[in-house]
């Protein structure tokens, strides 16, 4: 079972984490790279704000922006999906 944060990724970032049953699939073919890179920057964010004494609500916030940008890179990926034809 691969988890609702890891599903929630998916639909956050579209191109990502694709299995929800058999997650070791996505680490075979490679369709969890952005996510493992989106959960260590956002644990390296959230260190550092640590670090310089940011409250919680300041560490929601970078999580907030963060998840921001990988939604708004799977929005373009998603409209550049839907406009290609296959057949």
């Amino acid at each position: 079972w691969a988890g609702a944060e890891h599903h929630d990724y998916h639909h956050m970032a579209f191109m990502d984490n694709f299995s929800s049953s058999f997650r070791y699939l996505d680490f075979i073919f490679g369709t969890d790279e952005r996510y493992k890179a989106h959960k260590a920057k956002l644990r390296k964010m959230k260190e550092a704000a640590k670090q310089r004494g940011a409250s919680e609500k300041e560490q929601a916030e970078i999580e907030q922006r963060l998840n921001e940008e990988s939604e708004k890179i799977g929005t373009a990926a998603e409209a550049l999906a839907e406009k290609k034809t296959f057949w």
